[in-house]
């Protein structure tokens, strides 16, 4: 088995880190073959709101195709799927990104631009927000909506074993050739804390196939705004 892992050039926090060796280690127990994009930004130059769309982990098996929003949040938050989120207990600036249209945003946005490398329809990637340390108590939040899952890291296994999507994932190799053509480099997800360790029944080698690519440069562009597949070829800017 084989996991891959490409990531951009923005700084990720330890949420994240964390969710992705959990990822792993699931896949591992599983012996399992993915590909994984970390932090990636699609742009949409004629975009008449949003001129970009980021997608913090894109985890792609044979089974299912996520697009997951992590979050790192310890207190309650609130929101629905319009305006900003808050979060009302918080000592300074309450206010949070609208992480379910983050979500849903960078799952059309990638849906889009690597359909048009691919000339092929594509199912849209299952749009996750995953809160890092659970959901925090007291939170209200729009569950279920488009589609859109949201959830603590208890619920990976069940998102990894497909059960929440229906559409057909994504082709492996499709996944790596966005990667390569647009020199997102090669890195292994940094070990947890102890409170992210989780049991294996199988435990398995994972192992990391390295990718020669050029310093990373994480562009992709495409030409409608992030929620239809577009009719012509995206273009990818190499300034």
């Amino acid at each position: 088995m084989t996991i891959e892992i490409f990531t951009g050039g923005r700084r990720s926090f330890r949420g994240e880190g964390a969710v992705l060796t959990v990822i792993e280690g699931i896949l591992r127990a599983q012996g399992e073959d993915a590909v994984i994009l970390r932090n990636v930004r699609v742009v949409v130059p004629h975009a008449e709101t949003k001129r970009t769309a980021e997608v913090d982990l894109f985890v792609a098996t044979t089974r299912v195709t996520l697009a997951i929003q992590v979050k790192n949040y310890r207190l309650r938050v609130l929101g629905g799927v319009t305006g900003d989120w808050t979060s009302p207990d918080a000592k300074s600036d309450s206010n949070r990104a609208n992480a379910w249209e983050d979500a849903l945003e960078g799952a059309y946005a990638l849906q889009n631009v690597v359909a048009g490398i691919a000339g092929m329809t594509l199912a849209r990637p299952l749009p996750v927000v995953l809160f890092a340390r659970g959901i925090p108590d007291g939170s209200q939040l729009p569950h279920g909506v488009n589609g859109v899952v949201i959830c603590g890291p208890d619920g990976l296994s069940e998102l990894l074993a497909g059960t929440h999507s229906r559409a057909q994932a994504w082709s492996l190799d499709l996944v790596r050739d966005f990667a390569t053509k647009n020199r997102l480099g090669s890195k292994v997800a940094s070990e947890p804390n102890r409170a992210w360790r989780q049991p294996l029944q199988s435990p398995r080698a994972v192992v990391h196939t390295p990718v020669v690519v050029q310093p990373p440069r994480p562009v992709a562009l495409v030409e409608n705004a992030g929620v239809s597949r577009p009719t012509s070829m995206p273009t990818y800017s190499r300034s």
